[in-house]
């Protein structure tokens, strides 16, 4: 993927978007399951704003239901001026059509800062998953926020967007069984029970879990896994 804007000038909405959502169909439902976003993007424009997912609001329940489930949205572009990336942007503070089921979905937009947001929606701009969560709730309850190692972000690798498999990441059994979608990107079939986040169903592992407290001056020679979240 090749994704640019190198003229870019804009900060109420993303020039660079990976999932672009603007139906406004009536009485329709839009199931979004187990995608993978990685956006990386730089531009000479004044003002550069990306996200990994657009979404178009509605105060109207009904139209345009965004059902989101298992996607990994990462965006770790470079904004410009007063621009942010993000890894979820909605077009308004309505969260009407935005579906109570969605959940267990990962985002990230790099280190966080006040142009680098988790979530954006021109009023709320939100840096921490916590914030997410408490603001989209009871959506999102299951979700995660972690850096992803791909094995290769070049489209023309037969190893683009797949998930490094030697690295633990809470993307492994992350998501929730979403019935439609039982096999992968490549045709590899979904775990009925705890399938991975993303389009990658991969044989991955979780981080350890941390217990206890470490004991002062103590060294390890050989590299650790660091606990998430720790």
């Amino acid at each position: 993927g090749d994704l640019r804007a190198p003229n870019a000038n804009s900060t109420t909405t993303p020039s660079v978007r990976g999932l672009n959502v603007t139906v406004s169909t009536t009485n329709s439902s839009l199931n979004i399951a187990n995608n993978t976003v990685y956006l990386a993007a730089t531009s000479g424009g004044t003002n550069f704003s990306t996200a990994a997912l657009y979404a178009t609001t509605s105060t109207t329940a009904t139209t345009a239901n965004l059902i989101l489930r298992n996607n990994l949205l990462i965006d770790t572009s470079t904004p410009n001026g007063s621009g942010v990336c993000a890894a979820y942007w909605r077009s308004s503070t309505a969260l009407n059509n935005y579906d109570n089921a969605s959940n267990n979905n990962l985002f990230y937009a790099g280190v966080p800062s006040s142009s680098n947001l988790l979530f954006n929606d021109g009023t709320n701009q939100v840096q921490l998953l916590a914030g997410l969560q408490t603001l989209l709730a009871p959506r999102e309850s299951a979700s995660i926020t972690e850096f992803i190692n791909f094995l290769s972000t070049t489209g023309s690798d037969p190893d683009f967007l797949h998930v490094n498999p030697a690295i633990p990441t809470y993307a492994e059994s992350g998501g929730t069984p979403v019935g439609a979608v039982t096999v992968d990107f490549d045709g590899d079939t979904r775990n009925g029970t705890t399938p991975d986040i993303g389009a990658d169903e991969f044989n991955g592992s979780q981080p350890a879990v941390c217990a206890g407290t470490p004991a002062p001056g103590s060294a390890e020679a050989t590299p650790l896994q660091a606990c998430s979240g720790n």
